[in-house]
């Protein structure tokens, strides 16, 4: 298993590599040049792909020549990160894959990563700190600009009460912009609205039998208890 202390030595003088797979280590952060002379041959410009999944990265460094700006593919997925930020991945600017779920990513400005990265084709970031309405919201503006979104299943990763706080504040935020924005999204569509309207209504009925169910199954067994008690009063 690799560390990130390792990957100095290992990468040193390898200015052609085109794929590397760090998948499946202990890496924790990214490497960077040291203060040396050897940090000269530590540069990595014909990089294309690195996948970096299943590691224990908590951020991303921008000097580090694993963000090589000839990146095409990037897979950060399972790992601790929590902010995609924008100018650590400004230099990639032919970047066509990015796969980050399995993350706590709070902080990712979607649209804004789109402006800088138009060569985008895939995309995925399911399963992360995002709730369901967020994760639609991020989906549908990828989808509208021509990104395939890789959909898994939207399992929300577990969250502090100061993280689920930050997260209904970047909800009801987004919900603001998606109300500015001119393409119109689909929570500003009155039709939309109708729909959503009619699927809570089955569910808050299905909710008042099921509680109807509970008190007569509860009636139920309350009788059965005083019948028993009859019977033995009788004997």
């Amino acid at each position: 298993m690799l560390r990130t202390e390792d990957l100095h030595k290992i990468l040193l003088g390898m200015y052609k590599l085109q794929f590397l797979d760090l998948s499946c280590n202990f890496i924790r952060k990214l490497p960077v040049p040291k203060g040396d002379n050897l940090s000269e041959i530590f540069i990595l410009p014909s990089l294309r792909f690195v996948n970096l999944s299943f590691n224990m990265l908590e951020f991303l460094h921008g000097d580090s020549p694993l963000i090589s700006p000839s990146l095409t593919k990037l897979d950060l997925s399972h790992n601790s990160i929590r902010i995609i930020d924008l100018h650590t991945l400004s230099i990639v600017s032919n970047l066509q894959v990015l796969l980050i779920e399995w993350n706590f990513i709070r902080n990712f400005r979607y649209d804004r990563f789109y402006q800088q990265h138009r060569e985008l084709m895939e995309v995925a970031f399911y399963a992360t700190v995002f709730g369901n309405k967020t994760y639609a919201i991020i989906a549908k503006y990828f989808r509208e600009v021509g990104v395939t979104v890789i959909d898994g299943i939207n399992v929300s990763r577990s969250l502090t009460k100061s993280e689920q706080t930050h997260e209904n504040e970047a909800s009801t935020e987004m919900d603001k912009e998606s109300k500015l924005s001119s393409q119109g999204w689909e929570m500003t569509d009155p039709a939309i609205q109708q729909q959503s309207a009619a699927v809570s209504t089955p569910q808050k009925i299905g909710l008042l039998n099921f509680l109807i169910f509970i008190i007569l199954l509860a009636a139920l067994i309350l009788n059965m208890i005083l019948i028993v008690k009859l019977r033995r009063l009788k004997l």
